[in-house]
């Protein structure tokens, strides 16, 4: 009986610390990136001071980025601003070609003492095969609009691109605001 409740105490435990983890979702009606519960940003409960919480979110951000003093803008240990380009998603094209878009993105980022504040994920230009791409109607929800959603058979072949764009984008936030220090 104390081995069930111990496990059962463990599960609601795990659920709570996941419940954590914010989950970042592209709106197909407003073509921007959204929290859940449709918000642009997300309140994350962190342990720690304005500057320890500071710290580790640069230290996440120098791990993340390829070049951090170029693409990682702080403000006092109070915010912090990120802009860089990052993978969005690979579309399987015919024969087994595969076309890998990505994007430059712009992340702000909020600090106080136990809580961090995170923007979603702004999309500002889109790169297909490393290659500056304008969609058909200057943006990617215009593109989005057309390649996935003009149908229920093309949200049928393509909406895994926006799932992985969904996978890609919360893997993204997650990594800024974890507090593991890594395996070693």
């Amino acid at each position: 009986m104390r081995k069930i409740i111990l496990f059962f105490v463990m599960a609601l435990l795990s659920i709570g610390c996941h419940a954590q983890s914010p989950s970042v979702a592209y709106d197909h009606v407003t073509g921007t990136m959204m929290f859940d519960g449709g918000k642009d940003y997300a309140v994350v409960q962190m342990e720690g001071t304005q500057k320890e919480l500071h710290d580790l979110i640069m230290t996440n951000l120098t791990r993340i980025c390829n070049n951090a003093s170029d693409n990682v803008t702080s403000f006092n240990d109070a915010s912090v601003s990120m802009s860089a380009v990052t993978k969005l998603f690979t579309l399987d094209l015919s024969m087994g070609i595969k076309q890998q878009w990505d994007g430059k993105i712009k992340i702000d980022i909020a600090i106080k003492d136990g809580k961090v504040r995170i923007s979603a994920p702004v999309l500002s230009e889109v790169y297909d095969s490393g290659k500056t791409f304008i969609p058909y109607g200057g943006s990617f929800k215009s593109w989005a609009d057309w390649y996935v959603y003009k149908s229920e058979s093309k949200q049928q072949k393509h909406g895994y691109a926006i799932d992985q764009l969904n996978a890609n984008m919360t893997a993204l936030v997650n990594a800024i605001v974890s507090k593991s220090d890594g395996d070693w």
